[in-house]
């Protein structure tokens, strides 16, 4: 009986949490959905006539099509670089004895302790003196600078969870640290490399402080173009926001589900570890 009560207690709180999680995106797909009559009516409609209009509306505004294109390559740039960098750097500390490791590591670690609006003005100056401001190279720069800390730690701890022992008898059989590394560590820890690439996409994808302070009208990205909606003396667009947000939704699910094999094992193997 006490296992049944506390399966029931966990169950419920595991529904509690997924209801918390997917009823907001719930609202705001079935928003993008409604007229703004229908957004603003109360009580609440659930039932009603869906229209398409807010998805045209927001299709047709050159501003999202160029802000759509900064988010993407902005992201796709960074998950590229912190992902090359960050897995070789994580290879290195797991298999390689360094001086004074534990304090790099915490070193690393530590530069996503402290808020990143407290490096937004030193890096708008430094943009600003090197004529960077409103360029996507400035945020792809920025998003590295906390994204990469954040892919060493998970992936050191994939790599720590592979035995050396696989390693060591690839390199009896001819093969060089590289190789070793390459074709027998990187395959089995490709969980790992999933889980922590869609993290890093999602983190940059949504990313809104930087883009807001770094760039302008030219390397815009969405998080930033949806406050357009947000008009001086003609109101909330909530239909245009709430199609926006949705579209958004769009690459994060393409990512997760094209990886999904991998994303499952890759979030329950070391991630935590180290």
């Amino acid at each position: 009986m006490r296992k049944r009560v506390l399966f029931t207690g966990k169950l419920l709180i595991v529904l509690l949490l997924i209801l918390w999680t997917l009823v907001p995106v719930g609202w705001i797909i079935l928003n993008s959905f409604k007229s703004g009559a229908e957004i603003t009516a109360y009580p609440p409609k659930f039932i009603f006539q869906p229209t398409l209009k807010n998805y045209f509306s927001v299709f047709q505004d050159p501003g999202f099509q160029k802000t759509f294109l900064n988010s993407f390559v902005v992201a796709v740039s960074n998950v590229l670089l912190v992902m090359i960098v960050g897995t070789l750097s994580a290879y290195g500390f797991s298999r390689f004895e360094v001086k004074g490791k534990k304090h790099i590591l915490f070193w690393i670690i530590s530069t996503r302790m402290f808020p990143p609006v407290v490096a937004s003005v030193p890096f708008f100056i430094i943009f600003k003196n090197l004529g960077m401001l409103d360029t996507r190279f400035a945020l792809i720069i920025a998003y590295i600078t906390f994204n990469l800390p954040f892919v060493v730690w998970m992936m050191k701890g994939f790599f720590d969870e592979v035995p050396i022992e696989l390693e060591e008898c690839a390199k009896v059989d001819g093969a060089n640290t590289f190789q070793a590394f390459y074709r027998v560590a990187l395959p089995i820890v490709a969980p790992g490399l999933a889980a922590t690439s869609i993290f890093t996409f999602i983190l940059s994808w949504n990313e809104f402080l930087f883009a807001l302070i770094l760039v302008g009208r030219n390397a815009k990205t969405l998080p930033v173009h949806i406050t357009e909606y947000l008009r001086w003396g003609e109101g909330i667009f909530w239909g245009d926001i709430s199609a926006t947000a949705s579209v958004m939704l769009i690459p994060v699910l393409i990512l997760a589900l094209s990886v999904q094999r991998h994303l499952i094992r890759g979030m329950t193997f070391g991630a935590i570890k180290g």
